[in-house]
């Protein structure tokens, strides 16, 4: 509804130019022409469904061109549904309406603004029309949630916080149904981002084809992204980052895919953790129903490809190269031929990065290796670092070859593949830091370029960090992945079997004096 008005604001600068008028002897003064907004605010209308027909309620936002004065509930016409209050950001650039669809029915909500329904600060009037529609179906009774906080006596038990949190269970924010879990992140509390809560809960339902959780999230901040934790009370324990919260003071649905999650596990206590790298600063957070739900189709998500980027950079921003050394030298690089290890990029489409080693005849043991950095990381490892999230994937995928020596050394032939993860852990409380690292063994069916997809959960873990019940899954839904190295060691070098398989290197078919092992990787590298 459109309330014309007449702003008036004098500023100190104002009032001081006004005087300054006056003591000139000007009796009156006006803008400059051309320099009045002239141009009417407008609103396009989006909701919060991500398919294509709404089975429950539909949150509308209406976001303005530029912010507005006059715009209420009466200006919403709706069909299909029932409206209900209208929450105007605080900056007035938008606006959200939840809508209740028509219950047991199948239809269309419509949602229209007309024109002239709101004005700018400026006090000219919108004059386009918008509109907007969702499909729905309510015939389906919405299932009951796992958790909705609503329940008396309360299944949530045992609640606490971790890093100053202040969780409890209260009655949430327009939109929602009743209560919700509140989680808040108090101001004032320097540097400190760590922050959240756990409780004890019934057990988790997973099952072989629900694996992922929902719930209904509303953050005073955007871009949030909650992470989630079922554990095993003092035992294994399984943490993901849900899909962004995209919009503030906005009720979103948030899913976590706990693919990773051990059907045979008794997970009884949940943790939150909202926006783990956020200083405390007082963003809130709710949580509301949550569901266990079908587990989501895995899409693959790229780690590296095409190695022609400036400064050895792959096309996602992380770096890349080789090493090698030996046994001939002490195992260092002498700056002699023979003794190091060169790499170079095809000529064609910059997709496959070669390294090269040629070690001496006299070699006993050998290392050759290429690496490739997570997106947008190209220092060497240091600290915590922002590697790939691939949680809730199965498999990693990449294209592998080698020279022909190397190959038809049948008991040396294979290759390792190490993911080295992105946490660092202090070693005894002393200076000594150590990162989880995972490792395969691969044998290769061809020395041409080949493609493979190794499990996950075929990898074995490596660390000396003294880190307790950490497993395989654990380690690849908790952290994120910080740099992938393919591997060919051979002699004394090698590292640890897996599964009976061990990797080598060419130390047998010798070439004008030397041993070459030369390494071939192919972009993309994936996880799926």
């Amino acid at each position: 509804m459109r309330h014309t008005r007449t702003l008036f604001r004098p500023t100190w600068a104002a009032l001081a130019a006004s005087a300054l008028i006056a003591a000139c002897g000007g009796g009156s003064a006006s803008a400059p022409p051309g320099s009045e907004d002239t141009t009417p605010p407008t609103v396009a209308i989006t909701d919060n469904v991500s398919g294509n027909t709404a089975t429950g309620n539909i949150v509308f936002t209406f976001t303005f061109s530029e912010a507005v004065t006059g715009f209420t509930t009466e200006d919403v016409n709706v069909t299909g549904g029932t409206k209900g209050s209208l929450n105007m950001a605080a900056d007035n650039l938008s606006a959200t309406l939840e809508v209740t669809p028509t219950a047991s029915s199948t239809g269309t909500v419509q949602v229209s603004v007309a024109a002239g329904a709101f004005s700018d600060f400026a006090d000219n009037a919108s004059v386009a029309a918008a509109n907007a529609s969702q499909a729905f179906d309510t015939t389906t009774p919405t299932p009951s949630a796992y958790i909705s906080f609503d329940e008396n006596p309360s299944i949530v038990t045992n609640m606490g916080a971790y890093g100053g949190a202040l969780p409890e269970v209260a009655a949430g924010p327009s939109g929602g149904s009743a209560n919700a879990l509140k989680i808040a992140k108090p101001a004032g509390q320097g540097n400190e981002t760590w922050g959240g809560t756990y409780f004890t809960v019934p057990r988790v339902p997973f099952t072989s084809t629900q694996k992922a959780i929902t719930a209904r999230v509303y953050s005073t901040v955007a871009n949030a992204v909650i992470r989630l934790k079922v554990e095993v009370p003092g035992g294994a324990s399984v943490e993901v980052a849900g899909t962004t919260v995209a919009q503030a003071n906005t009720w979103t649905t948030v899913t976590w895919n706990f693919s990773a999650a051990d059907l045979a596990a008794n997970y009884t206590v949940l943790a939150v953790t909202p926006d783990v790298n956020r200083a405390l600063d007082g963003a809130v957070y709710y949580l509301d129903d949550i569901n266990v739900v079908d587990t989501p189709a895995a899409a693959a998500v790229t780690f590296a490809s095409n190695f022609g980027g400036a400064n050895n950079t792959s096309a996602e921003g992380g770096s890349f190269g080789g090493y090698s050394g030996s046994s001939g030298d002490n195992w260092n690089c002498n700056g002699a031929p023979e003794n190091c290890g060169s790499g170079l990029n095809d000529n064609a489409g910059k997709d496959r990065f070669y390294y090269y080693y040629n070690a001496p005849a006299s070699t006993s043991g050998l290392y050759v290796g290429t690496f490739f950095m997570a997106p947008g990381v190209t220092a060497p490892l240091s600290g915590n670092v922002a590697g790939l999230n691939v949680a809730g994937k199965s498999k990693f995928n990449f294209t592998f070859g080698q020279n022909t020596e190397w190959f038809n050394s049948a008991s040396e032939r294979n290759f390792g593949v190490l993911l080295t993860m992105s946490n660092v852990y202090s070693v005894g409380g002393g200076t000594n830091n150590c990162r989880v690292e995972l490792w395969q063994v691969v044998t290769p069916t061809s020395a041409a370029d080949t493609a493979y997809s190794i499990n996950l959960s075929d990898f074995v873990m490596r660390q000396d960090c003294g880190v307790p019940n950490l497993t395989v899954a654990g380690a690849l839904s908790g952290q994120t992945v910080a740099q992938i190295d393919f591997k060919a060691n051979g002699g004394g070098a090698r590292f640890p079997a897996v599964n009976g398989q061990q990797e080598g290197a060419n130390t047998t078919s010798a070439v004008n004096g030397v041993y070459p092992t030369t390494l071939i990787v192919k972009g993309p590298l994936q996880f799926e």
